[in-house]
């Protein structure tokens, strides 16, 4: 079965989706089809007409387009509606018109409100934490209190990353998080850590020079504090000796 969406404006081609169903065993399920070309005959062929306004369109298509349970749903749904049997052909003609007075969508516009405000107060706090985390850090290799403060900072950060959902962003948080367990003396913690934030960062969804620079500085200065405990641990065996 295939299920074709045409939308003109005033006779104008305008868009086109093109469902098609895919059975397994009991089960229905309704894909977005890329094909352009169909061997139908005309005893399996059915076209419908409708006349529907422009902001109804606009958010049926894109919703057909990006959900693929409003597929399955709205494949559902026709199938019942006309009685659709297998490899049946059908097209949905769809007639966009204006509406008399356009619609002002005032909840719409409260909730991207509400989105902005938030961005604003996220990136607000995630300024002040970063200011804070810094400071910490900085003093993280002369003090305990201040290494652990500054891992605390991280996570917070991390957090805030998360909900506002910058992958490079998270990433840098995981590896100030891995400086703090330096400073405090938790080197393997800090190298696995490390290690997965380059993974990612040479091989996955983050494509950014300045992450993997950060890597390769924080790797350095692990490597100096396991080569300065391997000394220390070597000079107090001699020590006893």
């Amino acid at each position: 079965m295939i299920i074709v969406f045409k939308v003109y404006w005033n006779e104008n081609f305008c868009d086109k989706i093109v469902l098609f169903a895919e059975y397994n065993q009991d089960v229905t399920l309704f894909r977005l089809s890329n094909n352009e070309t169909y061997d139908i005959s005309s005893e399996k062929l059915l076209k419908k007409k409708c006349d529907l306004n422009c902001y109804f369109v606009g958010i049926f298509m894109s919703t057909l387009k990006n959900s693929v349970s409003y597929q399955n749903h709205v494949g559902s749904y026709l199938s019942k509606l006309f009685h659709l049997k297998k490899l049946l052909f059908v097209q949905i003609k769809i007639n966009m018109h204006n509406l008399s007075k356009h619609v002002i969508d005032y909840k719409w516009n409260d909730i991207l409100n509400y989105l902005c405000y938030e961005k604003r107060e996220l990136d607000s706090a995630m300024a002040w934490l970063s200011t804070l985390g810094g400071a910490f850090s900085a003093l993280g290799d002369y003090f305990d209190n201040c290494a652990i403060m500054a891992g605390r900072i991280s996570m917070q950060q991390f957090k805030l990353a998360l909900k506002i959902g910058d992958p490079q962003t998270v990433a840098r948080c995981r590896l100030f998080y891995a400086l703090s367990l330096i400073q405090r003396g938790h080197l393997k913690m800090a190298q696995d850590l490390i290690r997965n934030v380059h993974q990612d960062a040479v091989t996955y969804y983050i494509t950014d020079k300045r992450l993997r620079r950060m890597c390769h500085g924080i790797w350095t200065k692990l490597q100096y504090e396991w080569n300065k405990k391997h000394k220390t641990k070597a000079k107090n065996k001699n020590s006893i000796v």
